[in-house]
């Protein structure tokens, strides 16, 4: 994913159930602990996925139920808070960013064409 991370704990999702799809085609049920999130501080030649949003993942760990530990995506992940989850929950219909936004390289958002401090051209 990249070769620079970081750990942090979300507040939000502290001691917070969650059950995830495994690949035996079970739910596996258990609780967050941390999250492992990879990014790129500008000094690395290759960032790998880290400055894709389509690409760009970070793992949440989970103590589990039966014991185990597991480490999966969000998008892997269902959260339950007793406070905020109805008794019947549906699946997002979203879909994950495709596009990559930024305010640089057109000339929309440029600083204007009077930033030379109204000097005047010379038409002489």
């Amino acid at each position: 994913m990249g070769y620079r991370f970081t750990v942090v704990e979300k507040i939000a999702l502290r001691n917070l159930g969650v059950k995830f799809l495994g690949k035996d085609k079970q739910w596996h049920h258990g609780n967050y602990l941390f999250t492992v999130d990879f990014c790129a501080d500008g000094q690395d030649l290759d960032t790998g996925f880290t400055e894709q949003a389509e690409e760009h993942k970070s793992f949440n760990f989970m103590r589990l139920e039966n014991g185990q530990f597991a480490c999966q995506p969000n998008n892997r992940c269902l959260w339950y808070d007793q406070s905020l989850v109805p008794t019947e929950t549906k699946f997002p219909d979203f879909q994950a960013a495709q596009t990559f936004w930024s305010v640089d390289g057109t000339r929309k958002w440029s600083a204007g064409d009077d930033w030379f401090y109204d000097i005047k051209e010379n038409t002489n």
